[in-house]
């Protein structure tokens, strides 16, 4: 089958100039038309050049349908035989009459491993997890979250200097591109590559994760796992956060620090050290660096200052 037309459903990252508008321009540099439907909120997603996604689809003359739902009878009279769907980031379900008014002609970008990494958010629980691989996949879009066959995979492994969000991202672009690149490739093969399904891998499903209600530290974490919670909050979003004297401190560019030293548990939570730059927080373990501590009130931290989970 060849394509004349993509589809696209959802959006780029926040922050992010991809991975939809990267495949779009994949898709122009093939001669093969795209459109975008995507909801309000995602055309107003910032994007590292300074513009938002709908200002970038206006630059790069892509047409685009302003829509917060899908369905058949709004794309019906702009399918062909020759038009796919293809899903990237795209925060709806798809109803069972699209999907069998186009079967096998639908599929979504999931950017971590099936089935083990079902859902949403899926790089910042691989990080709270300290998993350092994953798989880019591309596979068949039912109206079972993340369950259609795959179609293509690529494996990441990530090293150790890869810490939060957006240096994943930022590593993972260039494999990104060439997964699209290969699968847009295949059709001239019938699908003949799909990869075959592991049923000895177990599934798992996390929920999407949001930063502002989510990322709260617990203080009787181990100093690792508070690192990795931290980082999975972190650059593009806010940071993980906690409370000194009702104040909302957001955390970012932390590390683990005095491994060797025993902290009693009434100690965790404590500012024991500080200087011009960062403060070091005490936990089970040992302790933590924190680098950079904002937070909208003004207050400064104290040595001796306690963080707690809660406001009061």
């Amino acid at each position: 089958m060849k394509i004349n037309k993509v589809i696209f459903l959802g959006g780029n990252r926040f922050n992010e100039n991809g991975p939809m508008t990267s495949f779009i321009e994949i898709c122009k540099k093939k001669n093969i038309e795209s459109l975008v439907l995507c909801r309000n909120s995602r055309l107003e997603y910032p994007i590292n050049s300074q513009e938002n996604l709908r200002e970038h689809l206006q630059n790069l003359s892509i047409n685009y349908i302003e829509n917060e739902g899908v369905n058949l009878s709004l794309l019906k009279d702009h399918i062909n035989n020759d038009t796919i769907i293809f899903s990237v980031n795209c925060e709806t379900i798809i109803r069972s009459d699209l999907i069998d008014y186009m079967p096998n002609k639908i599929f979504n970008y999931h950017n971590a491993s099936l089935p083990s990494q079902k859902g949403a958010s899926s790089h910042s629980w691989r990080i709270m997890q300290d998993n350092k691989s994953t798989h880019l996949t591309i596979h068949h879009l039912t109206e079972e979250i993340d369950s259609g066959e795959v179609v293509l995979e690529k494996e990441v492994i990530f090293p150790n200097s890869i810490k939060n969000l957006k240096e994943t991202y930022r590593y993972i672009e260039k494999e990104e591109i060439n997964l699209f690149n290969d699968f847009i490739k295949i059709f001239e093969n019938g699908f003949t590559n799909k990869v075959k399904s592991d049923k000895n891998k177990k599934s798992f499903y996390w929920p999407r994760l949001n930063t502002d209600k989510d990322g709260f530290i617990n203080w009787h974490w181990s100093a690792k796992e508070i690192v990795d919670f931290c980082n999975a909050f972190d650059e593009p979003f806010g940071g993980a956060s906690s409370y000194v004297s009702g104040s909302r401190m957001r955390f970012k560019n932390v590390q683990t620090d005095d491994e060797d030293v025993y902290f009693h548990p009434y100690q965790f939570g404590l500012v024991y050290r500080k200087d011009n730059n960062s403060i070091w927080i005490a936990c089970k373990d040992g302790g933590i660096k924190v680098n950079n501590i904002t937070n909208e009130d003004g207050i400064n931290i104290k040595l001796g200052d306690r963080f707690l989970n809660t406001k009061t």
